[in-house]
């Protein structure tokens, strides 16, 4: 807390002047005031999978339109996100690995060994070049041509590929938040949360949908985020 003293001054009078002694509440700058979980939701700062849960987005990518993926992700092995075509083509960190496209064209990062650590990984196409681009907090780790990198005709899955219990690759890990973009706009934005039941998942804030788990077992949330103000999307 901050003292502080301020000068008021009554209406209609300036020569006289009351100090009053203020206390200001310091601004944590990793502290959000503002969040588009409507009421009724509590946001949280992240849900764990624990090898057993994923979340259906019932989102079809479109390749056409420049997508990019961006998740922050706490990792320990699995898929972070993904779908399930011909061949496996997602954005991964699994054992420490970071890779996008399909089967054996696809690029790969190798992260630092069970650092355990909060990261952001970005994923992005530009159709026009056939370019895919990876990074890793901000920092672009490996790019080059790679057609088909994002299938554009099934459902993308956070924590799985293909949405079934035979997946091996559903992860162990903490998801903060995940994005979809599709030619610079956000056409998905997953925003950990809990119901007023307490059911743990992610809110949509695009769709205003609250996607549950559709596995096994259930998600554990992590610390509640308070002090928040709610402002509706698009004021």
């Amino acid at each position: 807390m901050l003292n502080s003293n301020v000068l008021l001054y009554a209406s209609g009078e300036s020569t006289t002047a009351t100090i009053y002694d203020i206390q200001i509440t310091e601004v944590n700058p990793e502290m959000p005031f503002e969040t588009l979980v409507p009421a009724g939701y509590t946001p949280v700062e992240y849900i764990r999978f624990t090898g057993e849960q994923w979340l259906n987005t019932d989102f079809i990518m479109q390749q056409s339109a420049n997508p990019k993926v961006e998740l922050v992700i706490t990792n320990k092995s699995g898929s972070a996100f993904g779908a399930q075509s011909e061949q496996k083509r997602a954005l991964l960190d699994y054992e420490s690995r970071v890779y996008c496209g399909s089967g054996s064209n696809r690029l790969s990062y190798t992260m630092p060994s069970n650092d355990n650590k909060k990261h952001t990984l970005t994923a992005a196409y530009i159709s026009a070049t056939s370019n895919l681009i990876i990074s890793v907090d901000g920092t672009v780790v490996n790019s080059g041509a790679q057609a088909g990198s994002f299938p554009t005709n099934t459902t993308y899955y956070v924590g799985n590929i293909k949405g079934g219990s035979s997946d091996i690759n559903t992860l162990s890990g903490d998801v903060h938040s995940f994005r979809i973009y599709q030619n610079d706009s956000v056409v998905l934005n997953l925003v950990p949360a809990k119901n007023s039941s307490g059911v743990v998942g992610m809110y949509d804030t695009v769709s205003n949908t609250f996607l549950e788990n559709a596995g096994n077992g259930t998600f554990t949330a992590g610390p509640d985020i308070n002090n928040i103000i709610y402002i509706p999307q698009g004021q």
